[in-house]
């Protein structure tokens, strides 16, 4: 995931900030696209497919904005980085400026887009456009910031790293069948083929992966149907459980769009028991979505789609790697072994704030994010609900 062997034979001359309003994104949509499939980390969900559908159905906040590079050789202009942030200034009693990189409920990875070739030279333009040419203390605190090295890129400047994590990705490899005997936990694979054939006693059992617009469509409405039956429905937060969200979920979902969207699906007698939604960008899968038929738990339909569709990922060679964006623990550890690293790493991108203080910046948001998530347990133990564990 991190950004490793770019050609920076660009200028830094050559490339040009800009903040894009909604209507110029629009209009960029073609540049755009190219830059997501050929970012240096792959982030689906700053492709126009996601980005569009939710500014219309559900729209921006005032202080988001999307800040662009452009790179202009000639006659021709490329778009080389891209990144939605919101303003959310420090209220600590420093006069810093803070961008963080922008997030909702469905957008699971907040990295910026760089473009591959020109990582470094199109990440120091960008920061320099934060920061007004450096006349400004900015910070910049990507939300779980991902890498597959031990550190985060270098491009992107030396990084504050709090909360560090891991979680569950899936890497290619030649020997699918060596995988699946030997990588995946012998428990759960046995649980799993036990309860493929006890759902085989109930009707047939078929699984496949979908790709083409109208089977795409099926399989989201099969997802809400089943989400909305379950308990994300109950407590109110699955896809179709608010009008804008169900919109915003249909306009996102859609097959031919930027990004790719492959869905697995586990039917029974016909009617699909469990499905599973993802995105592929730069030859990256991402887990969106997975919503199963809880009326059939005891025969576990969803781990037998995680079981399933492991093996379909690693038999597609366009796929170089799966990032699960679970969180830590999730069940898909057993299937997925492969790890990537993750933290909210904080920049310091404009005029040099001294070491004390930013060593009180860190403390701070550490605190703040600690605090964050004993409130959030505490709701939801209080209040009996379960705690979505397909978000990062």
């Amino acid at each position: 995931m991190a950004v490793a062997g770019a050609s920076e034979d660009v200028a830094a001359s050559d490339m040009t900030f800009a903040w894009s309003s909604p209507e110029e994104l629009r209009a960029a949509v073609p540049h755009w696209e190219d830059l997501a499939e050929n970012a240096a980390s792959p982030n689906p969900f700053y492709s126009p497919g996601f980005v569009l559908a939710h500014l219309d159905c559900i729209g921006w906040a005032e202080n988001v904005q999307c800040a662009t590079v452009w790179n202009t050789t000639g006659d021709e202009r490329r778009l080389d980085a891209l990144a939605i942030l919101q303003r959310d200034d420090l209220r600590w009693g420093w006069p810093i400026r803070t961008w963080r990189s922008w997030t909702n409920s469905y957008f699971i990875k907040f990295q910026p887009l760089l473009r591959f070739q020109t990582a470094g030279v199109a990440a120091r333009a960008l920061y320099a456009g934060l920061s007004e040419n450096g006349r400004h203390r900015t910070l910049l605190l990507n939300r779980a910031e991902a890498w597959s090295q031990e550190r985060p890129s270098p491009h992107l400047g030396p990084a504050h790293i709090i909360h560090p994590s891991q979680r569950a990705a899936l890497m290619a490899r030649d020997d699918v069948d060596g995988y699946m005997k030997t990588e995946v936990s012998k428990k759960f694979r046995a649980n799993s083929e036990r309860n493929m054939r006890r759902l085989s006693d109930l009707g047939d059992l078929t699984f496949k992966t979908v790709s083409t617009a109208p089977e795409v469509r099926a399989a989201v409405d099969d997802l809400m149907r089943l989400e909305l039956a379950g308990w994300k429905g109950k407590q109110g937060t699955s896809l179709a459980s608010c009008s804008k969200d169900k919109a915003f979920g249909l306009a996102a979902l859609q097959a031919g769009q930027c990004p790719q969207i492959a869905c697995d699906v586990l039917s029974l007698a016909g009617t699909a028991v469990a499905v599973s939604i993802n995105l592929i960008s730069g030859g990256w899968l991402f887990g969106f979505k997975t919503a199963f038929d809880e009326t059939l738990k005891k025969q576990s339909p969803g781990s037998v789609l995680h079981l399933l569709g492991t093996r379909a990922i690693l038999e597609n060679r366009a796929i170089i790697g799966a990032d699960s964006t679970c969180v830590p623990g999730h069940p898909l550890e057993s299937v997925w072994r492969d790890r990537i690293s993750c933290a909210t790493t904080i920049r310091s991108i404009g005029a040099p704030i001294s070491a004390s203080r930013l060593k009180y910046v860190v403390q701070t948001e550490t605190v703040r994010n600690s605090a964050k998530s004993t409130v959030k347990t505490i709701y939801y133990s209080a209040t009996n609900k379960k705690v979505t564990t397909t978000k990062a």
